[in-house]
């Protein structure tokens, strides 16, 4: 079984790594068995060497201690761009040939399990009650079925060039107030990367009844129409630039065409490499009164379909042995990326800036998280959202007429 993978992919390579099977006391020590991993890329982010590289490292720090126990586990990855994922894995399917592990979004991994593309993850009960809550039920589905087993947590944050914003502001006046003195702000078209400022600005109370079906109050409805203003307006502003993806976004920052945008963990790592110390990230800015709703994204393994017995023992062990405390932790450690999701590892936010920014970020966008129940990022209707937004930034239809098209896409939805 092999994926087919260009030049490139092919420095992401096949690492050898053993691991102890717990129950699997039936398999034989010596036999070999390969365990293949489709992973998804964060959209935005491209297949190129860096890329490679650097899941390279992370997938050798995972398995490392597994070849120490059982030298006879080959692990094989394969990259794709999340919006590819979905093809992939039903075409590897069709074949017989799918994966044995998928790593991808907690929405993409849903689908998957709803569309029979991966089977359920069977976690016992003393493994979920490691999870914190508000991410497992992430996971799960009106059946109880698991679709994955939550892994890591990326946040949105603000990102910005320390050599030209030397305060970063903590409200939307302050930012706009800074533009003003010169600062080049970048915003994202794309919904997901766009949704923060709807809780800065109260819309996001009505967004939230609208996914789940309900008819918003005037008041909620009043909150969407001044968050549609708010979008309005801020592309009118000289130095307020609306871009089509994160993306564009990351890449202007790093080139220094851009002071300030708002920006995803991981994002970071990319973004150090480019700017170095002049790097500096903050949360995103609250409205009066009201706080950001940043959405923080949760990565997940999914098993795939066409395993063999042994190879579905090993994902399972696998995405069980990176559960454990002290994994979670030492991943956390050695990124500075993303955030543990068991909830029994301590950040210590103390010693790193960058993790209590993260925390501090998580936190500023619980409020975000009961609306990723209802409402995914790969939902259809976020393109019609998106198609809404464009024309409304552009000036081409009012807020008004903005919020009714939003809710009539949202209330459309199954």
């Amino acid at each position: 079984m092999h994926f087919p993978l260009s030049w490139l992919l092919a420095l992401v390579g096949t690492f050898a790594a053993g691991f102890s099977l717990g129950g699997c006391t039936g398999l034989r020590r010596e036999l070999p068995v390969v365990v293949y991993v489709a992973v998804g890329l964060h959209e935005g982010h491209r297949i190129n060497r860096d890329t490679a590289v650097s899941f390279a490292s992370h997938i050798r720090q995972l398995v490392h201690e597994f070849g120490k126990l059982h030298p006879n586990v080959l692990v094989q990855t394969a990259l794709y761009p999340e919006a590819e994922l979905r093809e992939q894995i039903r075409r590897r399917n069709r074949s017989g040939l799918g994966p044995d592990l998928i790593l991808t979004s907690s929405d993409l991994a849903n689908e998957f399990l709803q569309q029979g593309l991966a089977a359920a993850m069977p976690l016992d009960q003393e493994e979920r009650d490691q999870i914190d809550p508000g991410l497992l039920h992430q996971v799960l589905d009106s059946q109880g079925r698991q679709a994955g087993q939550p892994l890591v947590l990326f946040t949105q944050l603000a990102c910005f060039d320390r050599r030209r914003v030397t305060q970063p502001p903590t409200t939307l006046k302050e930012l706009l107030a800074q533009t003003a003195t010169g600062t080049r702000v970048g915003l994202s078209l794309e919904l997901g990367g766009l949704l923060w400022t709807a809780g800065s600005l109260g819309g996001l109370s009505g967004i939230s009844a609208a996914a789940r079906g309900l008819q918003p109050s005037l008041e909620q409805k009043q909150g969407i129409v001044d968050w549609m203003h708010w979008l309005q307006d801020a592309n009118n502003q000289q130095r307020v630039t609306f871009f089509n993806d994160q993306a564009s976004l990351r890449d202007r920052l790093a080139a220094g065409s851009l002071d300030w945008i708002s920006c995803e963990s991981s994002d970071l790592n990319g973004l150090w490499r480019s700017m170095g110390s002049h790097l500096g990230i903050s949360t995103l800015p609250d409205g009066e009164g009201l706080r950001a709703a940043p959405l923080s994204k949760l990565r997940v393994l999914a098993l795939g379909r066409n395993s063999s017995r042994h190879q579905r023992a090993m994902a399972i062990a696998l995405a069980r042995y990176s559960l454990k405390p002290l994994v979670q932790r030492s991943l956390t450690l050695d990124n500075r990326s993303f955030l543990p999701v068991n909830r029994y590892v301590n950040v210590p936010v103390r010693s790193s800036q960058v993790l209590a920014t993260m925390v501090a970020a998580r936190q500023q966008g619980e409020s975000s998280e009961p609306l990723l129940s209802w409402f995914h990022l790969h939902d259809p209707g976020v393109k019609q959202l998106e198609a809404v937004l464009v024309p409304l930034v552009f000036g081409v239809i009012e807020p008004e007429a903005a919020t009714e098209a939003a809710l009539r896409i949202l209330r459309k939805r199954p």
